[in-house]
């Protein structure tokens, strides 16, 4: 599986795949606040593997929780993106 470049690289156990594809250029958040276990983030873009990891995002700001955050982030219209959002570690949980 694709290991992005933010986070224990050899952790990464459990994981999730979400696709977005907006419709018109803009900006964009992603949040995983409210997921029950530590997470960590990543934005991939391509057609299939290898995807490329444009974003990657573990434990939003110091000292404010453990769930990941992607804020503002610029998107290109009719551009799919992968998010990939997976535990930190070995546990898991729920998605949020």
């Amino acid at each position: 599986e694709a290991l992005p470049t933010c986070g224990s690289t050899t952790g990464q156990l459990n994981s999730v795949w979400y696709r977005y594809t907006p419709g018109t250029d803009g900006t964009a958040t992603f949040d995983a606040l409210g997921s029950t276990f530590d997470t960590v983030m990543s934005l991939w873009t391509g057609a299939g593997y290898p995807l490329t990891n444009v974003a990657c995002n573990d434990d939003r700001l110091v000292g404010s929780g453990l769930t990941s955050l992607i804020s503002d982030f610029a998107v290109t219209g009719g551009t799919t993106y992968w998010i990939r959002i997976a535990s930190y570690g070995t546990t898991g949980g729920t998605v949020n």
